[in-house]
C-alpha cells in the first residue's frame, strides 16, 4: 500500500515531468540525505529518486538522483562499442542506444523549453549509457524459470524490454529503499513538510568534491560559499586551436596542465573550440550530428582539469563569422552544434560553464552589423542557457557597454547571460569600469582575459617580469570583494623564435615562460590560496595519445613573404638559443652569418618608436626595410642585391664615435685603399676582411684609420666604420668584429624604448 505523499516542492516537478510512468508511486516523505554534493533534501519514488537544490532556478532546482549508477556499483561495464546503424552512439561512455529501448530513452526527458524532446532533455532525465543492453540473466535481474529481457542500464534508470508488455523502467526506488531498510537506514514516512537543507554554522569543506558552480547575487558560490575564479586559456605550444583538438594528444596536455597547475595552484583553464571542428554532418534522416571525436577530446580536457582539481571553460564559436539569421538552416546547424556539444555534459561538474563567444565586438562585422551579431549571440546564450542547467552562460565582451545594447526585438545581452565578463588591460581602468558595470547591474563581475604582458625583454620598460609581478599583486588586491575571477590571456607564453612571426608583447602574457619555467608571478598566485574546484565525474579511461602534428614540406629555395619578411623555411636556432628567420635569415646565411653579425641577442621584433622590425646581434643592429621604392628596379636585382635592399646595418660606429674626431692619414699606407667619402684608409688584414664581408653594405665607409685602443682591459688595433668596428686579435692572429651590438642592446634594455 502506497501511503506516502508527493511533498513540495516536488510535486509540480512530478506532475510536469513524466508522473507515474517516469517515476512511480512514492516510497517515502521527503528527508534529509548526506550526498557527495552536502546534505540535500530527496524523495524516494518506485523509479526514481529526486533532489531539491532550492539555490537553482526552476525547473533546474529538482534533480534526480544518479540511482542507476550507485545500484551498478562495481558491475559497471568497462565494454566499449563502436558506433552502430540505427543506434544513438554517446561518445561520452562508448556505447550505443539501440531500438525498442532507444524509442523510450528518446520519449521521455525533462522539459527544458526545447521544441519536442530534445537528446539534452533525454540526457537530464535518463543519463548516458553505462553498459550494453544485455540479458536480464547478466545482472541476476530474473530467475532461470522467467522469461528474459533485456535490459541497459543508464545514470539515472534502468530500462527494460518486456516484449509485450513494452518498454517499462526498472523499479530502482523500490531496489533503494529495500536496501536501506535492510541496513536499518530506512527513511521515516511522516506527514511533515520537507526539511530543508541542513546548515552548520561553520562553512562546508572547499575540497569536498561536486557542487556546480553558480551566480547568486554578485558572487559565484559553490555549496553557497563564495568562490574566486583563478586561471586562464589553455594552449598547447605549436598549435593553433584547430590543431589542438584535431591532432589531440591527452598525456601531453595533461602534462602541461600539471606542470602550470604545480606552479600556480590555479582553479579554472580555459580552452578555445573552433567552430570549424565541430565537423557537423548530415545523416541519412536529415539529422544534424557533431563530430563524436570532438566530443571525446572534450571530455578528456574535462577530466585532466578534473583530475587537478580544476573546472574547464569551454569557449565555443571560435573564429566564426557567419552569424546567422533567425529561422535560417544555418541558425539549426548552430543550435543542433550547441545541443550537441553541451547535451554532451549536463550534470557535469568538470564544466564550469560555456563561453558563446569570445570578443564579439572584435569581430569584423561588429561595426557594420551590430543588431545582427547581438541578435545572434542573444539566440546562442539563451538556447545554451536551455541546454546547460547546471553550469555558468558567458560572453565576453571586449567593451562592457555593449552588453546593454539592445538587438532588432529590443533584447540585451545582458540579460542572456549569467555573469559579466570582460577583458581588461590595466588596474586604474578595471576600477572605473566596474563602477559603471555596477551602474546597471548586481550581477557577478568575471575579468575573463586580463592582459599584463612581461616582456618581450628590454623593449618596453613598463612590460617586465618584475612589473608583471607588481601589476597582478595590485589586481588581486583590488579584486577582493568585486570581482569573482581573474583570468590571463594565456597561461603559458608563447615561443615566438622556432615558429612563424616576429616576438611581440601577444607572446608574453602567460604565468610561465615559454620553456615551461614559472615567472616570478606564479608565486604570487601560489600565495594567494587559490581555492581547488574537485568535481564528482570521473572518466576512468587511458587519455587518448592521438597522432603527431605532420611537419611542413620544406622546400630548397623558399619563399620569402616581401610584406612580412618571414619566409617559408624553418627559422634558424643559433647556439645561443636564439632564431634568425625570413630575410635575417637570408643575410645570415648568404653575407657572412656569425663571423660577420656575431651571435642573436633577442628574436627580430618590431620597433616601438617607429614600428620598425629590428634585430640585434653583438657585432650588429639588423633593420627589416618592407616598403621598396623601385618595384621595377627591384624585381631585376640578383638575391644578394635583393638582401642589401631588405636588410640595412644600422650605423653603430657613428653612434658608438659621436662626437670624436679621428685624423686622417696624410699618405695612402701600403695596398691600402682611400674612401673619397671620408677620406679614411683601409689595409692589410682589415682591407681583406672588409672585401669578404660585402663591406660597403655591412660596414660602410671607415670613419677612422686604425688605432689602438683599450677594449675589455686589453690594447688592441681597430678601426671604425660607420656600422661598426673591427679588432685584430693579436692571439688568434684573426680580424674580429666588435660586440658594438652588444653595447646598443644595453642601452636598449637599460631605457626599454
Amino acid at each position: 500500500m502506497i501511503t506516502a505523499c508527493i511533498d513540495a516542492p516536488f510535486r509540480t516537478f512530478w506532475e510536469e515531468q513524466g508522473g507515474l510512468p517516469v517515476f512511480g508511486y512514492p516510497l517515502s516523505e521527503a528527508f534529509t540525505q548526506t550526498t557527495d554534493q552536502g546534505p540535500l533534501t530527496v524523495q524516494l519514488f518506485e523509479r526514481a529518486q529526486l533532489e531539491w537544490h532550492p539555490q537553482n532556478s526552476p525547473p533546474y532546482d529538482i534533480q534526480l538522483s544518479h540511482l542507476g549508477r550507485m545500484a551498478l556499483g562495481e558491475q559497471e561495464s568497462p565494454v566499449t562499442e563502436q558506433a552502430q546503424a540505427d543506434c544513438l552512439f554517446l561518445p561520452a561512455t562508448s556505447l550505443n542506444i539501440c531500438p525498442p529501448l532507444l524509442a523510450e530513452w528518446r520519449s521521455h526527458g525533462l522539459d527544458l523549453g526545447n521544441d519536442g524532446i530534445s537528446e539534452a532533455e533525454s540526457l537530464a532525465l535518463t543519463g548516458l549509457p553505462l553498459t550494453p543492453a544485455l540479458p536480464c540473466t547478466t545482472w541476476s535481474l530474473c530467475g532461470p524459470d522467467e522469461p528474459p529481457y533485456l535490459v541497459q542500464w543508464f545514470e539515472r534508470a534502468r530500462l527494460e524490454d518486456h516484449g509485450a508488455q513494452g518498454i517499462l523502467r526498472g523499479l530502482l526506488g523500490r531496489e533503494q529503499a529495500q536496501q536501506l531498510m535492510a541496513a536499518d537506514t530506512a527513511p521515516v514516512q511522516a506527514a511533515t513538510p520537507p526539511p530543508a537543507p541542513a546548515t552548520t554554522n561553520n562553512p562546508p569543506d572547499q575540497t569536498q568534491p561536486g557542487g556546480f558552480v553558480q551566480a547568486v547575487g554578485a558572487q559565484l558560490q559553490r555549496y553557497g560559499e563564495p568562490i574566486m575564479l583563478i586561471g586562464g586559456t589553455y594552449e598547447r605550444a605549436d598549435y593553433s586551436a584547430e590543431e589542438m583538438w584535431r591532432y589531440w594528444n591527452g598525456p601531453e596536455v595533461l602534462a602541461d596542465l600539471e606542470r602550470i597547475h604545480a606552479a600556480t595552484g590555479i582553479n579554472t583553464v580555459r580552452v578555445r573550440i573552433p567552430y570549424s571542428i565541430k565537423t557537423i554532418t548530415q545523416t541519412p534522416e536529415g539529422a544534424v550530428e557533431v563530430s563524436d571525436k570532438l566530443i571525446t577530446r572534450m571530455r578528456e580536457m574535462a577530466d585532466i582539469a578534473a583530475r587537478l582539481d580544476m573546472r574547464v571553460i569551454f569557449t565555443l564559436f571560435g573564429g566564426y563569422s557567419d552569424f546567422s539569421i533567425p529561422g535560417s538552416k544555418a541558425e539549426e546547424t548552430e543550435l543542433r552544434y550547441l545541443e550537441r556539444v553541451i547535451g554532451n555534459f549536463v550534470g557535469d561538474d568538470r564544466v564550469l560553464g560555456w563561453d558563446i563567444y569570445h570578443e564579439p565586438d572584435r569581430n569584423w562585422r561588429w561595426d557594420n552589423e551590430e543588431d545582427l551579431v547581438l541578435s545572434w549571440l542573444v539566440r546562442m546564450a539563451n538556447a545554451a542557457q536551455a541546454f546547460a542547467p547546471n553550469q555558468l552562460v558567458m560572453v565576453t565582451m571586449r567593451d562592457d557597454e555593449h552588453f546593454w545594447h539592445e538587438d532588432f526585438d529590443g533584447l540585451a545581452l545582458i540579460d542572456q547571460v549569467d555573469l559579466v565578463t570582460l577583458q581588461a588591460d590595466d588596474v586604474e581602468e578595471l576600477r572605473a569600469r566596474y563602477d559603471a558595470i555596477r551602474s546597471q547591474t548586481s550581477k557577478p563581475v568575471l575579468v575573463s582575459e586580463f592582459n599584463w604582458a612581461s616582456g618581450p625583454p628590454c623593449r618596453r620598460a613598463k612590460h617586465s617580469e618584475a612589473q608583471q609581478v607588481i601589476v597582478y599583486n595590485d589586481i588581486l588586491q583590488a579584486s577582493d570583494g568585486l570581482l569573482v575571477g581573474l583570468l590571463t590571456r594565456v597561461l603559458q607564453d608563447e615561443a615566438s623564435g622556432p615558429y612563424g612571426g616576429w616576438d611581440e608583447q601577444d607572446n608574453y602574457h602567460g604565468l610561465l615562460r615559454a620553456d615551461g619555467s614559472a615567472k616570478p608571478v606564479a608565486a604570487v598566485l601560489q600565495a594567494a590560496s587559490i581555492t581547488p574546484l574537485p568535481s564528482t565525474v570521473r572518466q576512468n579511461e587511458p587519455l587518448a595519445p592521438g597522432r603527431e602534428k605532420p611537419d611542413e614540406e620544406e622546400t630548397d629555395e623558399p619563399a620569402v613573404d616581401p610584406e612580412t619578411g618571414l619566409t617559408t623555411d624553418e627559422p634558424l636556432e643559433t647556439p645561443n638559443g636564439q632564431y634568425v628567420k625570413g630575410w635575417f635569415r637570408r643575410a645570415w646565411d648568404r653575407l657572412g652569418g656569425q663571423a660577420t653579425f656575431g651571435l642573436p641577442l633577442a628574436e627580430a621584433y618590431e620597433r616601438p618608436s617607429d614600428e620598425r622590425v629590428v634585430q640585434y646581434f653583438e657585432g650588429a643592429v639588423l633593420e627589416y626595410h618592407q616598403k621598396i621604392e623601385d618595384e621595377e628596379a627591384y624585381a631585376e636585382m640578383g638575391e644578394i642585391e635583393k638582401i642589401y635592399t631588405r636588410i640595412r646595418p644600422v650605423a653603430l660606429g657613428s653612434a658608438y664615435t659621436e662626437g670624436r674626431e679621428f685624423p686622417v692619414a696624410t699618405e695612402r699606407p701600403p695596398g691600402g685603399r682611400r674612401f673619397r667619402e671620408t677620406g679614411y684608409h683601409i689595409s692589410g688584414p682589415f682591407r681583406e676582411f672588409y672585401e669578404q664581408a660585402h663591406g660597403e653594405w655591412r660596414l660602410g665607409w671607415p670613419i677612422s684609420e686604425e688605432l689602438q685602443e683599450e677594449v675589455q682591459g686589453t690594447m688592441m688595433t681597430v678601426q671604425y666604420f660607420q656600422n661598426g668596428r673591427l679588432e685584430w686579435n693579436e692571439a688568434t692572429q684573426s680580424v674580429q668584429v666588435s660586440q658594438l651590438g652588444a653595447w646598443a642592446w644595453d642601452i636598449q634594455c637599460q631605457y626599454g624604448q
